[in-house]
């Protein structure tokens, strides 16, 4: 639980409290059950709604359902513990508990709740993730039920607030088929599946190409949709490993046409999953049968999430570890296609990525040449990967990117010139050009690569060792003349180091007091 969930969990509570205990006459223990459980039953829709991916709160808002999900686990809580002062003042009443069917049946949905919110702490979520999903189903199932059940059997209103839940379900279940018809070819899904392939021991990559344009013609050209924005995420499921599993992974690509479609429409979602337990361990398993790449069908739901616009920041730094690179290296390269476009003001541009061997670097080189490629002579870019695990591997590699760099065309920028204490500056090419199998470079033979396939990639630097996140923020923060956005992915380490970092004293608030550089944060965190 995070410091922001525990106050907010705490002042609803004593809200709740608040309400429960107030103007009760000598604390009459009729009054207090009774509001208990009134204020428990009028939460049920909110609750359901902030769970809910489709709902009014996202539409109003902007605010993306994983944000919300946050108040959901917050007033569930509350309202468990409004249900048991409920249930105790029932007991103390002399309430027959068991006899009548309408009483238990209450108790069995407390029971339920109960279940559902000590499942639904964050150590169970990311550790077994697909019990906690399928508990989730299951206890959510038989608490309404109960819920229902108990209040048709009293003459009040409290059942009023069931039947919502019901509809705000129901409309969610609707908006989330309409997308899987529109994208996943629900009745036919083997005739477009996606390809994934095992591109280390516990990486997996899948990519699928979907159509993203409204059917009609617009100035005899075919006018295209959003698609999706970088950063943002979509629940997949492969009916043949997990028929009843969708997971959220976020999209790695950009929303850009292909270079050998014709008619423009046609795009390419590309998922980098880290394998764990449960479905994607069983997904990599049908993988590595068909020898490390095959063909499964595929269902989606999305796009959803709502990343932050950092067009206006005049320094932009991405900072990723492992898997975590899928969501920086696509608001990368939409940043850097914003730049060539002049739809954004970015200035300098640093992209931090810490990998445990270098041949991961595979996962995104093409991505990484289109960058700098397509970077204006007027941009500082630094692109940096660490390499935190088998060193002689990554010495090789080294060797490797020096002679790539010694035999580039490409001249140094002045501000690209390296500073006597600082690493390198990246040199970017002068003018935009077509990207090429000529931009990334092939490594000598015979250079001692260990058995590693791998391409040098021109203007990327590559290290051996964890990178020193204090360090690298605090001269991109202490260099910068305007403000500083800073997009984060990683393992959970990684992430309470950058924290740890933007939160002292080069980066707080009595920097900026003192005409320091803003800094925002930006973290996607997406673990339910």
């Amino acid at each position: 639980m995070t410091m922001v969930e525990l106050v907010l969990s705490v002042t609803y509570m004593l809200t709740v409290f608040l309400l429960i205990f107030i103007n009760s006459v000598d604390l009459a223990i009729g009054n207090v059950e009774s509001r208990a459980a009134n204020l428990a039953t009028s939460q049920f829709p909110l609750i359901f709604a902030l769970a809910m991916k489709n709902n009014v709160i996202v539409f109003l808002t902007g605010i993306s359902h994983e944000k919300l999900n946050l108040l959901h686990r917050v007033l569930s809580r509350v309202m468990l513990i409004a249900i048991w002062i409920h249930w105790w003042g029932c007991v103390v009443r002399g309430t027959d508990m068991w006899g009548l069917t309408w009483v238990w049946m209450g108790t069995m949905s407390a029971l339920a709740q109960t279940v559902l919110t000590i499942t639904s702490v964050s150590w169970v979520r990311k550790r077994w993730y697909e019990f906690f999903f399928l508990s989730h189903i299951i206890g959510v199932f038989i608490f309404l039920f109960g819920a229902i059940w108990h209040c048709i059997g009293l003459e009040d209103y409290w059942k009023w607030w069931m039947w919502p839940c019901v509809m705000i379900w129901g409309q969610d279940r609707v908006c989330r088929y309409i997308r899987y018809l529109i994208l996943s070819n629900f009745h036919a899904p083997n005739e477009n599946p996606a390809h994934v392939v095992l591109v280390s021991a516990d990486t997996l990559c899948i990519t699928a190409r979907r159509t993203f344009a409204v059917p009609m013609r617009v100035g005899g050209s075919w006018a295209a949709s959003k698609g999706w924005e970088a950063g943002q995420h979509m629940f997949v499921a492969f009916p043949t490993i997990g028929p009843i599993e969708s997971h959220p992974f976020t999209i790695a690509s950009v929303c850009e046409p292909l270079e050998n479609d014709a008619t423009g429409r046609e795009r390419e979602l590309r998922w980098i999953v880290r394998v764990r337990d449960g479905f994607t361990r069983r997904l990599k398993e049908q993988v590595a049968m068909k020898k490390g790449a095959c063909d499964i069908p595929i269902f989606m739901d999305g796009p959803y999430g709502t990343p932050p616009n950092i067009t206006g920041f005049d320094t932009c730094v991405f900072v990723a570890g492992g898997s975590g690179v899928a969501f920086t290296v696509s608001r990368f390269r939409q940043l850097m296609n914003q730049i060539a476009k002049r739809d954004a003001c970015a200035k300098h541009v640093q992209f931090i990525w810490a990998i445990r061997h270098p041949e991961h670097l595979s996962w995104i080189a093409k991505d990484l040449t289109k960058a700098v490629a397509t970077a204006s002579h007027d941009i500082e870019l630094r692109i940096q990967v660490y390499v935190t695990s088998d060193a002689a591997a990554a010495a090789a590699y080294d060797k490797q990117l020096a002679y790539a760099q010694s035999t580039a065309s490409s001249p140094v920028s002045p501000a690209a010139a390296p500073a006597p204490t600082a690493e390198p500056r990246t040199a970017c090419p002068q003018s935009a050009k077509a990207v090429s199998d000529d931009d990334v470079e092939k490594p000598p033979t015979g250079s001692g690569t260990a058995g590693y396939d791998i391409d040098c990639i021109k203007g990327v630097e590559v290290r051996c060792g964890r990178p020193d996140v204090r360090a690298l923020l605090e001269d991109i923060v202490t260099s910068a003349t305007g403000t500083v956005s800073v997009d984060l992915s990683g393992p959970e380490s990684l992430v309470a180091a950058v924290r740890s970092a933007l939160s002292s004293s080069f980066a707080g608030p009595l920097s900026v007091l003192r005409g320091g550089a803003s800094v925002q944060l930006n973290v996607e965190d997406f673990t339910m």
